[in-house]
């Protein structure tokens, strides 16, 4: 019994050192919260659920005295400090996906009550009525499929960014590159470095955990449940590498794609031709021809260009069968004033709400 009283003590000095940390260390608060979840899980496994509960309660009690803020005592209470007991109870003789389900249950029903219990005295800048709102308005451009491959690209990217920040190493975060013409397509293979890593270790992953399989080291239902959500994150991996193979780029410039019938006719020494306007920016447009047989432009041939009744001179940069790119070659206030009138007619709203 002297044994147990002194363990239980020593981990709750632990578990209180950890306490007074978060109010310390004003950064990774979660991460010190994550931590002080361990106390209770080792009373649990050594002396039973009884002990833990009790531990648990004293936590409580010793977290209330020495936290700062209030609302990061009532946080701990009901999410990290108790999920240790939680978990002991959830992992009693129950399948793999019901575990799963029961742990995600029990972490919305906690935030539940910490949003409930915080919101009249802390302001949170959640409401239940907004999100529900958006849930019903939103256009659905954005998909959890899609969402879940875009944390796959970029979280290597802000996750070494955020360390170089928190150790102060002064480099710069790393954004897509700005004003560049590329002609050729690319491939990135330095931005992608981390997640070939990441193939080559879920592949090794895939090895073990199927010899563990084979071999009974682990159940069927927990090598099914990691085999699933592995190969859901290999395939973000896969497009994470396909995005990184970078298309040509033609245009500096933010263009605009046209939505009405605007015809346009290009001439030059050899003779003329008509086309629909495609896009249009400050620097040039795009035309796509009437006929394909009478494409008589070069790249680099200076040409005119008529456009609702103006002239531009413009210099073609590229062709690709019946569609030609033009950039402007002088533009007086006269004539960006026509180029910005069909630049702001033809603009819409990324988002529409139908």
């Amino acid at each position: 019994m002297s044994r147990k009283i002194a363990y239980s003590g020593i981990l709750l000095a632990i578990n209180l050192i950890l306490l007074l940390l978060i109010n310390v260390i004003p950064i990774n608060t979660l991460f010190l919260m994550g931590l002080e979840s361990l106390p209770i899980a080792i009373i649990i496994m050594e002396y039973g659920p009884k002990s833990g509960f009790v531990f648990y309660i004293a936590s409580v009690i010793l977290g209330f005295i020495v936290i700062n803020s209030k609302f990061q005592w009532v946080l701990n209470t009901f999410t990290f400090g108790i999920y240790g007991l939680i978990k002991y109870i959830i992992e009693r003789d129950r399948p793999v996906y019901i575990e799963y389900f029961l742990k995600i249950l029990f972490a919305n029903v906690a935030i539940l009550i910490v949003y409930f219990i915080l919101k009249p005295f802390v302001y949170i800048p959640v409401n239940l009525f907004t999100v529900l709102i958006f849930e019903v308005l939103s256009p659905k451009t954005r998909s959890a499929k899609w969402s879940h491959y875009y944390d796959i690209a970029m979280s290597p990217h802000l996750s070494l960014s955020i360390l170089k920040e928190l150790i102060g190493l002064k480099i710069n975060f790393n954004i897509t590159s700005k004003e560049v013409i590329q002609n050729k397509r690319h491939f990135h293979y330095k931005i992608v470095i981390p997640h070939i890593l990441m193939i080559i270790v879920t592949i090794i992953s895939w090895i073990i955990s199927t010899r563990s399989y084979i071999y009974n080291n682990i159940s069927v239902g927990a090598y099914i449940l990691n085999m699933a959500w592995s190969i859901y994150n290999f395939i973000g991996i896969g497009v994470s590498l396909y995005v990184a193979y970078q298309k040509p780029i033609f245009r500096t410039s933010e263009r605009i794609m046209i939505t009405e019938n605007i015809v346009v006719e290009i001439s030059n020494d050899y003779g003329s031709i008509q086309g629909n306007l495609i896009d249009i920016s400050e620097i040039g447009v795009g035309v796509r021809l009437h006929n394909i047989n009478e494409n008589i432009l070069k790249v680099k041939d200076n040409i005119m260009l008529d456009l609702n009744k103006t002239k531009f001179e413009c210099e073609v940069i590229r062709t690709s069968n019946d569609f030609v790119a033009l950039k402007f070659k002088k533009i007086c206030p006269s004539q960006m004033k026509i180029i910005m009138s069909i630049f702001t007619d033809n603009m819409s709203p990324y988002y529409k709400i139908k």
